[in-house]
């Protein structure tokens, strides 16, 4: 299996400048947690939201959620409307590619708590990007998050809630995690990647 790469622009870190001034277009908080891909069923984002609602307000974050809008985006919008979450969940409209890296880089968590990938890139561009991963135990996506991420049942917004609160409240475990799922990350660098499918290639003539 030679799996995909991530793009370098997530390895690059984003000056100071660039994330004030990224914030400040898109109307995102000093702190808050992110969660990245279409808001379809399988993606799950609505357990995400489940646990932030368990969280009690004083030990939450706001969650910044980047991605196209589908039918189960009003299920999600119907869980936050009713539990009064409204201030707390963000929507950012139209995030440009070119931004992602610092959207990322901002965030003090990325949850990807999706019920099956045949990957998970956004996981990987958040291990790249230096930020602690959140994502489900299950499918593709142990693999592509490595051992030092936070794998849960992604049907379990109370172990999505714990995993969210350890982190927040432990720097030791915080820098732990960045440190080590950067170094896993580099197993996914586009020269090894490249590599990898070159050897494939001069074995296969």
């Amino acid at each position: 299996v030679i799996y995909s790469a991530c793009d370098y622009r997530y390895h690059k870190i984003a000056t100071a400048e660039t994330i004030q001034r990224t914030r400040s277009n898109y109307g995102l908080p000093e702190r808050y947690l992110l969660y990245v891909g279409s808001m379809s069923e399988r993606k799950n984002l609505l357990s995400v939201v489940k646990a932030l609602n368990i969280i009690p307000r004083a030990d939450r974050l706001p969650l910044v959620v980047v991605g196209a809008t589908t039918s189960y985006s009003n299920v999600v919008g119907d869980y936050i409307k009713n539990n009064g979450l409204d201030s707390w969940v963000i929507f950012p409209k139209r995030v440009e590619t070119k931004d992602l890296p610092a959207v990322y880089q901002a965030a003090e968590i990325f949850l990807y708590t999706s019920l099956y990938e045949g990957f998970g890139m956004p996981i990987l561009e958040a291990l790249s990007s230096r930020i602690p991963v959140i994502t489900s135990n299950i499918s593709a996506m142990p693999e592509a998050a490595g051992p030092d991420s936070r794998l849960i049942d992604p049907e379990s917004p109370d172990e999505i809630a714990t995993g969210i609160t350890d982190i927040l409240s432990d720097d030791s475990l915080r820098h732990k995690m960045i440190e080590n799922g950067y170094a896993y990350s580099q197993k996914f660098n586009n020269k090894k990647v490249t590599e990898k499918m070159l050897q494939l290639y001069q074995t296969s003539i």
